[in-house]
């Protein structure tokens, strides 16, 4: 016991001196229930349309951050994806999305231990690709009843006529400068950096990933507006217990982050299904959104944000679901992510494809969001770090299923700072 306090408190003041590594990055590492199931920490949530293919859908989402050569997925923990219908409100509804439970999907993925090995048809083995010997099995619900399912092995591409599912280790996409990060929110003045001349914190780190394309028009979905939410849990000894949950990212480390020490919640936030945020519990949540977006918003000398605005930013973030738009004309040059939430507050049509792709910068985006307001400028925000794998030249975005690049070697410096930063987690 004293042993291991010793190490936490040197690891701790190891993290904490060095400022090459973040406490927080996306959704990694966001509190102590993801500490102890690695596993069941989901890190990102990316959905975007699948290339150059008409009504498919891209998802894909990431946990276990910092995951050794050795490190598996486990049969003790699961995944839950779910999607619904949505559409803009419409007056005298509050700005934001109404969502619908009829025709609700739900993607429910499990795992066997790696002791466990079966062949199966219709596999494709991922080039280079290091299988375990384990399984998974995605389920596909509509409404609460199954209507598909697919099991296939760790490392390989399994696909039906509904679903092609990618399940094993990855390279993590995710992009972020740690000096930046730990400048806002410190509430020190935002420096734009020069592009390209950041250091990339999540460089060799890997993830374990799910990647998923759907074909809607196969199961009947045919909206032009879709919410995507993401879980983890656990089932111990027939308890369910909810440890993690993920729709836009960073609304737990960055935008709930608690900077007076006294009041952690996002651990309780985790424990939150999709769509589940009631209105008795929501108040907590959104006071801290506005508390933290203030405080933001005052970075480069000016308040932009009125407290009208404010208080309908906190109402659509609280309600925490990336919001996709499939319509065959919708934009989607440059960044998406938030796109529809900035044209809805604008009072715009919304035109945008929204969702997440792997190359948004959402760092930037955030943050010319919440100093800036919603027509700031993202070339105003770079932070030297702009996309994925900037430092790790062997690695490279895909263009094709399942996209991310395969695990690589972590370096143990980097996989030092990041154990050591799960230290000092709330």
């Amino acid at each position: 016991m004293l042993y291991n306090l010793i190490l936490k408190i040197n690891l701790g003041f190891l993290v904490l001196s060095s400022l090459n590594y973040p406490l927080f990055a996306s959704d990694h590492i966001d509190g102590a229930a993801t500490i102890e199931d690695g596993q069941a920490d989901l890190t990102d949530l990316y959905v975007f349309a699948t290339p150059n293919k008409k009504d498919n859908l891209t998802l894909i989402l990431n946990m276990y951050p910092g995951v050794t050569p050795v490190g598996h997925f486990s049969s003790k923990v699961s995944y839950d994806v779910f999607i619904r219908l949505a559409e803009q409100n419409a007056p005298p509804l509050k700005v934001g999305f109404k969502t619908y439970f009829m025709d609700e999907l739900n993607i429910n993925c499990k795992f066997t231990d790696p002791s466990h090995h079966k062949s199966h048809s219709h596999s494709n083995q991922v080039s280079d690709e290091v299988t375990d010997g384990s399984e998974f099995t995605c389920s596909l619900s509509k409404e609460n009843i199954k209507i598909n399912s697919l099991t296939g092995q760790i490392g390989v591409i399994t696909e039906n006529q509904i679903m092609r599912i990618f399940a094993g280790p990855r390279t993590d996409a995710f992009f972020i400068s740690a000096s930046t990060f730990m400048d806002v929110t410190n509430r020190k003045k935002f420096n734009s950096s020069v592009f390209g001349s950041g250091s990339n914190a999540m460089d060799t780190i890997n993830v374990m990933s799910i990647a998923i394309e759907l074909d809607l028009k196969s199961i009947g979905i045919q909206s032009d507006m879709l919410a995507i939410g993401a879980q983890s849990y656990t089932d111990r000894d027939g308890v369910y217990e909810a440890l993690d949950r993920i729709g836009r990212p960073e609304i737990t480390n960055l935008s709930l982050h608690d900077f007076s020490g006294n009041s952690p919640i996002k651990r309780d936030f985790n424990k939150l299904s999709p769509f589940e945020i009631t209105s008795i519990m929501s108040p907590k949540y959104k006071q801290r959104l506005i508390d933290n977006i203030t405080g933001y918003d005052s970075l480069d000398g000016n308040l932009n944000f009125k407290a009208q605005d404010l208080e309908e930013l906190a109402d659509v973030l609280v309600d925490d679901f990336l919001v996709i738009n499939l319509t065959d004309s919708c934009f989607d040059k440059g960044n998406q992510y938030l796109n529809l939430e900035k044209e809805m507050f604008l009072g715009l049509e919304l035109k945008s494809c929204g969702g997440r792709k792997l190359t948004d910068d959402i760092m930037a985006t955030l943050y010319s969001l919440y100093i800036q307001g919603y027509q700031s400028d993202l070339s105003n925000f770079e932070t030297g770090v702009s996309m994925p794998y900037q430092a790790n030249q062997s690695k490279t975005i895909k263009s094709s299923f399942p996209y991310l690049d395969i695990a690589g070697d972590t370096s143990w410096t980097q996989w030092f700072l990041f154990n050591a930063a799960k230290s000092l987690q709330e």
